[in-house]
């Protein structure tokens, strides 16, 4: 993924200001651009719009670096189950994070380098599995 930083955003630990993020699969991308109100989605260059024709808009955006395995059906699934990093986009800020999820029962956690979990802005929020 790529992402168009500026200075420190001073939010969390290693955090800086961003405009915008790309996520890049093998077959599309998907890009989110801060507005200053929230992250506005596209896809393979297109806004990605909703049944009302609004773009797709979200609090927060979370890169989650995850590996994927063959699931049996044609198709690759991701391993969400162990721990990795990720990349938490949340107030037009990037924060370097760690996801962690001992069990297909558990709840994902985000933590910054320090170890304590990043706070994120109340509302919708996207996580990209990117391989």
């Amino acid at each position: 993924f790529d992402t168009d930083s500026d200075t420190d955003a001073g939010t969390s630990v290693g955090s800086s200001a961003v405009g915008s993020v790309t996520a890049r699969f093998p077959a599309t991308s998907a890009a989110w651009a801060w507005d200053g109100a929230g992250w506005l989605r596209s896809q393979n260059g297109t806004p990605h719009l909703d049944a009302s024709g609004r773009q797709i808009r979200a609090a927060n955006v979370i890169v989650q670096r995850t590996r994927y395995i063959e699931s049996g059906l044609g198709t690759p699934e991701g391993v969400t189950v162990g721990t990795g990093s990720a990349t938490v986009y949340t107030n037009g800020a990037a924060i370097p994070a760690v996801w962690t999820r001992p069990t297909l029962r558990s709840v994902t956690t985000y933590t910054d380098a320090n170890g304590n979990h990043i706070p994120v802005t109340p509302g919708i929020t996207w996580i990209e599995l990117v391989p």
